[in-house]
């Protein structure tokens, strides 16, 4: 194998090959062999500066500081033997003299869900964001209208869940501009609800909520579901979708699971996955969420049941996606089953829910 195709080969780990953006850095000229990778590779760029890449081919000497500059956490390093990164870099690879090492994420370490510092503002909205370039400015831009016409002190905690196109610079882009747009990285992507437990790990606010960051539920609606929080009534407040614009086929999907959710669990919900859900960013330690997948609204409505939390649930219209491509597919379906059936199991024994 050509050095060129190593190069593709450890790109095509990241996702889609030709969203993976990737530079090369090192004294002289780039070899006339990674022609054919630029090729292939649009976002790949042989004079980077002041950016992230996914990706990075390092050729010849270079130092650690400008590696790390230059190098998303999680993201891979392909090296000439000679070169010597930290030693807690993962070798992924070995392919002739070439070395393929994984940088670190902070996402890589457990969550501890401490908050040492006081809360800094009123209300952090978690929402996580995998390949949402068409969407994201538009659902970031409208909610911050709403919550800003109120006056509500707030951030966006914006999740960029290993997206491999340009939600990343687009968010990068719309924090120049908006100092409440907070943007937390998690790459590789591993899961709806990694993303999420690492932006209310990171939240600031004293009620936390999250949602997801395809722009289906009305911003107005978001806005409702905190008030309704505030008024010191309830725990926790959440939306119920009665109107469902994402079709017939999702809605008779959502009845079942959330029949097979109260027979399995003993807790009656009409609607556990939809969100937006707001509570106190103090129950979090309490709670010790751990799913990373899309069980994350199951295992946070089981385990406030059990608490005997206050819930109130808002009815609100689910708009139809029109951007972007929803990420709920088949082996979603069967991984909520399964994990259904564990955590009835677990519930009943006294055991902790989520391993």
């Amino acid at each position: 194998m050509s050095t060129s195709d190593r190069i593709l080969d450890a790109a095509g780990r990241l996702g889609r090959p030709h969203c993976v953006r990737c530079a090369c850095l090192g004294p002289g000229e780039v070899p006339s062999e990674l022609a054919s990778v630029a090729e292939k590779l649009a976002c790949f760029d042989c004079r980077p500066a002041g950016q992230s890449y996914h990706l990075l081919v390092v050729l010849g000497e270079v130092s650690q500081p400008e590696v790390e500059e230059l190098l998303r956490p999680g993201g891979l390093l392909v090296t000439l033997q000679q070169f010597d990164p930290a030693p807690h870099w993962t070798l992924e690879d070995t392919q002739g003299e070439l070395l393929v090492r994984r940088r670190p994420s902070p996402t890589d370490l457990p969550l501890l869900w401490e908050f040492p510092d006081e809360p800094t503002t009123d209300f952090s909205l978690v929402m996580p964001f995998y390949n949402e370039e068409e969407s994201i400015y538009r659902t970031i831009t409208e909610l911050d209208a709403v919550f800003s016409e109120q006056k509500v002190d707030f951030e966006i905690v914006a999740v960029d869940n290993g997206s491999t196109d340009q939600t990343a610079q687009i968010l990068e882009q719309m924090m120049e501009s908006n100092k409440r747009i907070r943007r937390i990285s998690v790459f590789p992507n591993r899961g709806y609800g990694w993303g999420i437990l690492h932006g209310l790990q990171a939240s600031r606010g004293e009620a936390v909520g999250y949602m997801g960051g395809d722009g289906q539920v009305d911003p107005v609606d978001v806005l409702s579901t905190y008030q309704f929080f505030k008024s010191g009534r309830v725990d926790m407040a959440k939306v119920r979708r009665i109107k469902r614009g994402d079709g017939l086929t999702r809605a008779g999907i959502s009845v079942i699971f959330n029949l097979l959710f109260s027979l399995a669990t003993g807790f009656l919900e009409s609607d556990t996955n939809a969100s937006p859900k707001v509570f106190q960013r103090r129950r979090l330690p309490q709670l010790q969420l751990k799913s990373k997948d899309w069980f994350l609204d199951c295992e946070l409505m089981m385990k406030a049941r059990a608490e005997r939390w206050r819930v109130v649930e808002l009815d609100v219209h689910f708009l139809p996606r029109d951007q972007g491509s929803s990420y709920v597919r088949p082996g979603t379906l069967l991984e909520f089953f399964r994990n259904l059936v564990r955590a009835g199991y677990r519930l009943r024994a006294g055991r902790e829910l989520v391993e």
